[in-house]
């Protein structure tokens, strides 16, 4: 119970922060990250989606706000978050968290010869690291 009070605690100080630093891209981020380990989705894709404004294409940032505005809505990867995660696997077309969630995304669509083609791909990857 204490270490969420310290948590909450400096959500509240960085909330503060970013208030009088909006453009403080780091902090976003960060505030993202702890509203998704507090599975508080909905505030974490928003924060991420302040990211995102701020510094577009980052692989890292449009990851993050696709995977917990997916979660937001139950863990449908339909619209926004499947957009975001077509622009990763541009961008980074070897990008194993993207693999997974475009498999994911595909699979949704009932494109499953899709997904399957993107979750080979992200097993040969993982293979490649276990060598």
């Amino acid at each position: 119970i204490k270490a969420a009070e310290n948590m909450t605690a400096m959500m509240a100080k960085l909330q503060q922060r970013l208030q009088q630093q909006p453009d403080d891209v780091e902090g976003w981020v960060m505030l993202g990250r702890s509203y998704a380990f507090l599975q508080q989705y909905q505030n974490a894709a928003d924060a991420f989606a302040r990211a995102d404004k701020l510094k577009p294409d980052d692989v890292e940032i449009m990851l993050q706000y696709a995977n917990n505005l997916a979660m937001a809505r139950g863990g449908s990867m339909k619209g926004e978050p499947e957009q975001l995660i077509a622009k990763v696997i541009e961008k980074a077309p070897d990008n194993a968290n993207a693999l997974w969630l475009a498999g994911m995304a595909m699979a949704e669509a009932g494109e499953f010869a899709k997904a399957k083609h993107y979750w080979q791909k992200l097993l040969q990857l993982l293979q490649l690291y276990t060598l």
